[in-house]
C-alpha cells in the first residue's frame, strides 16, 4: 500500500506570440519613458536650443511625434491589442529611423540618443527570433554613417563623427549578435524543458493506465489516510463491481475501517 501521493505534472505552454507580445509592451513602456523624458527636456534651458540644434522645429515636432506614437501603440495595447511579428518589426524600424531622425535634426552623431539606438538594436533582437535582428544592426549602422558623412561633407563637421559612427555600427552588431547567441540557448533550454515536461506527463499517463489493469488491489493515500487512487481491482474488493471503473467514486468514500487501523503513516 503507497503512503505517497503521486502529483500530476502539467505544463502551461506560451506561444511564441504571446511571449513577444509581453516582451514587446515592456519594451513600449520604455519608449513611452523615454519619449516622455525627450518632451521634457525642450522645456529645460529652451533658449540655447536655437545655437545647438541644428533644425528645431524639425526635431521638436520629431519628439511630439514619437510621443503621441507610443501613446497611441500603449493605448491599443492597453484595450487588448495583441501584436504580431510584422508589428513588432515594424515598430522597431520606425524607431531605428525616428531616433537617426532626431539625431539628424538635433546635434548629430555625438548626441546621447545615440545610445538609445543600440538599445532599440538589442530589443529587436530579443523580439524578433530571425536574421530581421542582422538586419535591424545593419541598417542602424547605414543610418548612423549616413549622418555623420552627411555632417563631414556639408557642414564641416570633424572627421571624428565618422571613426564615432563606425564605433556605434561595431557595437550594433556586436549587441544583434551576443542577444541572437543568447536567445537561442534560451529557446534550446526551453524546449529541451518543454520536452522533459511532456515525457513526464506520458509516462505518469502510462504508469496510471498500468496500475488500472492490475488484477492487484492498488490504494494510494495521502498522508492524513484519505484516499487519493485506487485502481479498478480496489474498488472491486472494497466498494462491490459497481464502482470499479473510475477512481472518481474512491475520492467519495471513506476507508474501510480495518484498513484503517492497519494503515501507519510512512
Amino acid at each position: 500500500m503507497a503512503t505517497d501521493t503521486v502529483s500530476a505534472v502539467s505544463t502551461g505552454k506560451k506561444t511564441p506570440v504571446s511571449r513577444q507580445g509581453k516582451l514587446f509592451r515592456i519594451y513600449n513602456h520604455y519608449r513611452l519613458v523615454i519619449s516622455l523624458m525627450l518632451v521634457a527636456l525642450l522645456f529645460v534651458d529652451p533658449v540655447n536650443f536655437d545655437t545647438r540644434f541644428r533644425l528645431l522645429d524639425y526635431y521638436q515636432f520629431g519628439v511630439v511625434g514619437y510621443l503621441a506614437l507610443n501613446s497611441f501603440v500603449a493605448l491599443i495595447m492597453l484595450a487588448g491589442f495583441q501584436p504580431g511579428q510584422r508589428h513588432i518589426t515594424l515598430s522597431i524600424l520606425l524607431d531605428i529611423l525616428i531616433m537617426h531622425g532626431l539625431l539628424f535634426t538635433s546635434t548629430g552623431i555625438t548626441n546621447g540618443l545615440a545610445n538609445l539606438v543600440i538599445v532599440t538594436v538589442a530589443a529587436g533582437n530579443i523580439l524578433t527570433q530571425s536574421r530581421m535582428g542582422t538586419f535591424y544592426a545593419a541598417l542602424a549602422a547605414i543610418c548612423s554613417l549616413s549622418i555623420s558623412g552627411w555632417a563631414v561633407l556639408t557642414l564641416n563637421g570633424p572627421g571624428d563623427d565618422i571613426v564615432r559612427a563606425g564605433s556605434l555600427g561595431i557595437l550594433y552588431f556586436a549587441a544583434a549578435f551576443t542577444l541572437q547567441y543568447v536567445s537561442r540557448r534560451m529557446m534550446r533550454s526551453e524546449a529541451l524543458a518543454t520536452s522533459r515536461a511532456q515525457s513526464i506527463v506520458e509516462l505518469e499517463q502510462i504508469n496510471q493506465q498500468i496500475i488500472q489493469r492490475m488484477r492487484t488491489g492498488i490504494l494510494v493515500l495521502d498522508r492524513y489516510g484519505q484516499m487519493r487512487l485506487a485502481n479498478a481491482a480496489a474498488e472491486e474488493l472494497l466498494f462491490g463491481a459497481s464502482t470499479s471503473k473510475g477512481t472518481p467514486a474512491s475520492r467519495s468514500r471513506a476507508l474501510p475501517q480495518p484498513l484503517k487501523l492497519g494503515w501507519k503513516p510512512g
